[in-house]
């Protein structure tokens, strides 16, 4: 058995439809004999391990996409939660200064009557 790392360079010379989709470098097992089967439908483990590795690929490139998801959300968490603390921290300024110089701006913002008084 030999590993080998697999390059799609002269692809158009192997008589197949498409460009293969396998990742430049990935490992490949090859059997010294290069036969693919033990008889009647019995692949050999080589086939068997070569299967799993590209599976592995799709499900480690799965998983990278799930992670930049979840990156973007957890930094759009954090920008909000900085734009609420910086709100709160303008409220509570606004609220800290004496009881007098609030009355005369909460009167000073509120112009129009509302209801009968």
């Amino acid at each position: 058995m030999e590993q080998v790392l697999y390059s799609s360079h002269g692809w158009e010379s192997w008589d197949v439809e498409h460009k293969p989709t396998l990742p430049e470098g990935m490992p490949i097992l090859i059997d010294s004999d290069l036969r693919f089967e033990d008889g009647a439908a019995a692949p050999r483990p080589t086939i068997v391990l070569n299967r799993w590795l590209r599976e592995l690929h799709e499900r480690i490139a799965e998983q990278q996409a799930s992670l930049d998801i979840l990156t973007a959300l957890k930094t759009t968490a954090i920008s909000q939660l900085a734009a609420q603390h910086d709100e709160l921290q303008r409220l509570r300024l606004a609220l800290s200064g004496d009881r007098e110089s609030r009355v005369h701006d909460l009167a000073a913002s509120n112009k129009h009557v509302i209801g009968p008084c």
